[in-house]
């Protein structure tokens, strides 16, 4: 086990490629209903951009917190991309990229 703490950048949640992970979330390559925000029955694209970036930040550090935890190089093993989900708590996550 490693130290029960990671390092994350301030402005991680401006990053390209979490904006990036953040748009895949709300159109899932599927084609199936993604991440939506929706206030008084409107949709907000701005608001559901903002959300999904914040849930994208915290699904990383969920799963980066699970390889520091259960890892010595880092490398998660027999994981597949349904079970980032399940460690980020979110569908579609692991398929982001």
């Amino acid at each position: 086990m490693t130290d029960n703490w990671i390092k994350m950048r301030t402005s991680l949640k401006s990053h390209p490629k979490v904006n990036k992970i953040a748009a895949l979330l709300e159109k899932p390559a599927d084609g199936s209903a993604g991440f939506d925000v929706s206030v008084g029955g409107q949709r907000s694209v701005l608001l559901t951009r903002n959300v999904t970036r914040c849930v994208t930040v915290t699904s990383l550090l969920l799963v980066w917190s699970a390889a520091n935890e259960h890892t010595s190089g880092g490398m998660l093993r027999n994981v597949d991309l349904r079970y980032l989900n399940v460690l980020a708590g979110f569908d579609y996550f692991g398929g982001a990229e």
